[in-house]
């Protein structure tokens, strides 16, 4: 058994939304509200690799306390991400492709997925570009909000089918570059995790060896039986 459970899939949802929209370069000030959802969707289908720091706090519901992180955070075409924590502690999540990695050196540990056997979902089809954002969302301009930062735009997003892992997104857009440089998920259980991403670049040409993971001499690997989804994907 797990002697540390690695962030949760609601958690990596959010993670992958975040890591794919952050590349956005479309202005969503000088042009419609379509125009900027297209813009990301585009942007993102171009886009070869993206590196960024992040801070992240997550807000347990049922436990009523807040968890906190940082790392950076790295994402290549083809289905490659790596995200690695510093803080609070050190923890590696690979996704090379083919597995999902979650690595916890702290424990020696290692916990193992095979991609093809997870259930299709809005991860899948964000992480793999094919997702149409007003398609699966209902999406509004947030008010408010973006009065907490000079030139943002604050965007949220709504599933149309209701989704397990997913009750709202928000995301906020710096109209200076276009990028999203932070994201609110809210999942069902009443939990809610803050991204905020910093000294994004883009397409530096990341090498595939970065996202590559081999378990070292001794550690210990869990291999989960293939997860099933009780509800219809949005």
């Amino acid at each position: 058994m797990l002697k540390k459970k690695p962030y949760t899939n609601n958690t990596l949802l959010m993670l992958l939304v975040l890591s794919i929209l952050a590349a956005g370069h479309s202005s969503c000030a000088a042009g419609t509200l379509d125009d900027c959802i297209r813009g990301l969707e585009q942007r993102y289908r171009a886009m070869q690799d993206l590196s960024a720091r992040f801070e992240q706090e997550t807000y347990i519901g049922s436990l009523k306390r807040a968890e906190k992180g940082a790392g950076m955070v790295y994402f290549k075409k083809g289905g490659k991400m790596f995200w690695e924590y510093t803080q609070p502690a050190v923890q590696k999540i690979y996704l090379d492709g083919k597995n999902l990695w979650f690595y916890l050196p702290e424990d020696n540990q290692v916990l193992k997925n095979d991609v093809s056997k997870l259930p299709s979902d809005i991860t899948l089809d964000l992480f793999a570009g094919k997702l149409k954002i007003r398609e699966k969302f209902n999406v509004q301009v947030g008010t408010g909000e973006a009065q907490e930062q000079k030139d943002t735009t604050v965007l949220k997003l709504t599933p149309k089918t209701a989704h397990p892992n997913l009750k709202s997104l928000t995301l906020w857009v710096d109209r200076k570059n276009y990028c999203i440089t932070r994201s609110s998920l809210e999942d069902e259980m009443g939990n809610r995790t803050l991204l905020k991403f910093s000294a994004i670049t883009i397409d530096k040409g990341l090498s595939d060896s970065l996202f590559m993971f081999t378990p070292p001499p001794g550690v210990e690997i869990y291999e989960p039986p293939p997860l099933s989804s009780p509800n219809p994907s949005p």
